[in-house]
Order: structure tokens, then sequence, then C-alpha cells
């Protein structure tokens, strides 16, 4: 032994090389002894969420309305049919003369259910009023603006024939029918428990 470090070691010989089962790589020679970390998934911003919200947003808006003006110009969808959705439309009072004679109907509105948002306290709005004049075995249908109640006042040769303080809801269909003794009413083709409530001025309609 020369000099004053120790010799350098050597292994000893003469035992049998390592042996490794067939397919063994050895251990990864990077420097993170636990492998690659997994790919970080970027994240996905609240703005791509809200574009993509408020472009089907205006996809679907588009595409309503164009299918509500070909169903409004084709007849499909009436102006009537969206205020009775939203429960201001009209409705519909078709009386049957069965009889033998003219009558005359007489309609006066005598309260409303639509409160108008920009009347003043001093304006009071005009009663809807009409009269129609109906031959014998005639069939006669007309409109009442809004719901709320009104007085049906029939008469024939003037004397009364019946009358009726109904209220209407909107988009209802009352049918009145004159005969000779008594005279029908019914409501959205609703059929009545008993038979009084099919008589005009007994029914519970005309209250």
């Amino acid at each position: 032994m020369s000099g004053p470090y120790p010799p350098q070691y050597s292994p000893p010989t003469g035992y049998p090389p390592q042996q490794y089962p067939p397919g063994y790589q050895g251990p990864p020679q990077s420097g993170n002894p636990w492998g690659a970390p997994p790919p970080v998934k970027p994240k996905r911003g609240c703005f791509g969420c809200l574009l993509r919200g408020c472009l089907v947003l205006v996809v679907l808006v588009i595409a309503m309305s164009v299918g509500g003006y070909f169903a409004i110009q084709n007849g499909l969808i009436t102006p009537n049919m969206v205020l009775n959705l939203i429960g201001i439309g009209p409705a519909t009072v078709q009386i049957d003369n069965f009889r033998d004679d003219k009558v005359t109907v007489d309609v006066l509105q005598t309260g409303s259910d639509v409160i108008d948002v920009g009347a003043q306290p001093s304006e009071t709005p005009e009663p809807f009023e009409t009269t129609k004049e109906i031959g014998a075995l005639d069939i006669t249908s007309l409109d009442v603006p809004e719901a709320g109640r009104y007085r049906l006042t029939i008469t024939a040769a003037g004397k009364a024939v019946a009358t009726c303080t109904m209220p209407v809801k909107s988009g209802d269909r009352i049918q009145i029918v004159l005969l000779p003794k008594p005279s029908l009413i019914t409501r959205n083709d609703d059929t009545p428990s008993t038979g009084s409530e099919l008589v005009l001025g007994q029914s519970s309609l005309c209250r």
C-alpha cells in the first residue's frame, strides 16, 4: 500500500451474476422514483360556458319567433289565442234562437276583472255594451272583450224572455239555446251535474 489513501474497493469474485425475470426493465432512470405525474387538465372558463348558453338562448328565441310568425300567417295561432294565454282575451257567447219569433239580446258589462295599470283614479272605462237581433231559427255569436261580469237581457216583441248576469272568464265559450220554454245555457261544453244547471236563469252561471 502506497500513499495515505486506502485501496479502492473491488467486489469479491466468484459470485454468480444477478438474474432477472424475463421482461424486467429495471427501475426508472429519472430522478422521480414514482414515475411521471399525471397530466393536468386545463380548466374551462366560466366565460365560455356563458357564451355557449347565450348562443343557445338566442337560437331558441329566433326559432320560436320564426315559428310563431308562420303560425300566425297561416291562421294556426290567432291574436285572441295569445291574449287568452295571459288571461286578458275575449270570450264567445253563442245564442241559438230555436223559437218561432225574433228576439233582441242586450249585453251590458257590469264589472271587469282586468286592471288597467295606467289608468288614473278619475278615469272610468266605458263598459262594453251591444245589442243583437236574432231571427227565428237563427244562430248568432258575439265576442265580449274581456273577463268580467255581463248582463244579458233577452226580449221578444217587447216582452222579457230571459235574463242572466254571468261571470265570464277569458277564453270562455258560452252557449245559450232559446226554446219556447225553458231556455238553456252551458259553458265550455261542460256537462252539468243537475238538470237545473242547464236552465237559463236557474243555473249557477247566472249568478
